[in-house]
């Protein structure tokens, strides 16, 4: 099958322009931070500095890949379920630790910060199962 076939039978667009949008989000939060410590002379906490070198590192390939995948090219097809299952991972990660995080530093739980990863997650993730389930849905047809 080739994936050019997948035109228009995906959430091609929805799932580019939430990986675009969520891209451009992350990016311009690390760059805010950045610039805020440098205006400010403050100091970017170790933990938060490695946040930001991932954000990076990662971002922009979800900007990418989703511009890509809105313009419905064809490595789109190839690079938006990747990234999509990239970025739901990476929210099942941080949900991870919010919820063992009070335990073993004491910190209060933080359902709403829970709330909000979740629903960015399931805005990465529910494209990437539909992208699943079509790509099986059309190997099917063509077997």
């Amino acid at each position: 099958m080739h994936l050019v076939q997948l035109k228009g039978s995906m959430p091609d667009r929805f799932a580019g322009a939430v990986l675009a949008i969520l891209g451009l989000i992350f990016l311009i939060r690390a760059i805010g931070i950045i610039i805020n410590a440098c205006i400010g002379q403050t100091t970017i906490a170790a933990t938060e500095f490695a946040v930001l070198i991932s954000d990076f590192l990662t971002v922009p390939a979800w900007v990418i890949g989703g511009i890509i995948l809105w313009r419905r090219k064809e490595f789109g097809y190839i690079a938006g379920p990747a990234l999509l299952f990239q970025s739901s991972m990476l929210f099942v990660g941080v949900i991870v630790f919010l919820l063992i995080q009070p335990v073993f530093t004491g910190k209060p739980f933080a359902i709403s910060d829970i709330i909000a990863v979740a629903i960015m997650g399931m805005l990465c993730f529910i494209p990437f199962i539909l992208f699943l389930y079509r790509m099986v849905l059309k190997r099917s047809r063509h077997s």
